[in-house]
């Protein structure tokens, strides 16, 4: 998962400049030198071409921006599965990464980029992440707007505020690392909800608390004995 800053940034940036293209590269030449079946070239041609775009960007081509491959696995598994309403099996997965492959070794015997930053997860993790992402999208247009409008759209940010609040008492997280990613965009709403509370007479806007990850801590007795077995230990 990435942070809603990190989200944002590189969509901005990806999307700035989505025609790019190569002049020494083509995807039927990538896609004829891989090893990837006829009917996987076919049947995937779109995705194929959206990775070949991808991959062709400056923050892939020149920096090599880890979690730009991150956004670029999230992206092959959206067209795969909400687009083409196709299964994305980690066969299908493999078969993208051969093509990262072919792209990086036509021109260059040690270009590396995304080979080992590409991202395959189950089907439950992807709803997870398409459903925060497609928030993080419909959030950055409500702080557009209402950091360019005088009197933004209440009842549409009060409709955005309920998906959200569903999302938070849905999912739970599971990992500390998730905590952080969902308190980032946390503080986000929280500061917009004052800034459309300011706005919006008449009208109120909650936001449900994250049901965050707690470690489970051992019983005492369990950390005495420990710390009772380094010191015998240190003797």
């Amino acid at each position: 998962y990435m942070t809603y800053d990190k989200y944002s940034e590189l969509k901005r940036r990806f999307d700035a400049t989505r025609s790019y293209t190569s002049e020494s590269i083509s995807l039927d030449n990538i896609l004829k030198a891989s090893k990837i079946h006829e009917s996987i070239k076919s049947k995937y041609k779109t995705v194929f071409s959206e990775l070949f775009s991808y991959m062709n960007h400056p923050i892939i081509y020149y920096h090599n921006d880890r979690m730009g491959c991150w956004y670029i696995s999230y992206i092959l598994y959206k067209e795969v599965y909400n687009i083409l309403n196709r299964v994305y099996t980690e066969e299908l997965f493999n078969d993208f990464k051969e093509f990262i492959l072919r792209y990086n070794r036509y021109d260059s015997s040690d270009n590396n980029a995304c080979l080992n930053d590409m991202l395959y997860v189950e089907p439950l993790i992807f709803r997870i992440m398409d459903y925060l992402y497609r928030l993080y999208e419909l959030y950055i247009n409500y702080k557009t707007m209402n950091e360019h409008l005088p009197n933004p759209n209440c009842k549409d940010f009060l409709a955005f505020l309920y998906l959200y609040n569903s999302f938070v008492r849905t999912y739970k997280s599971g990992t500390t690392f998730f905590n952080n990613v969902l308190q980032n965009f946390h503080k986000e709403i929280n500061n917009a909800v004052l800034n459309y509370q300011a706005k919006c007479t008449g009208v109120t806007f909650n936001v449900d608390n994250l049901n965050l990850y707690s470690p489970i801590k051992p019983p005492e007795s369990v950390v005495l004995e420990s710390v009772v077995k380094h010191e015998n230990n240190q003797n």
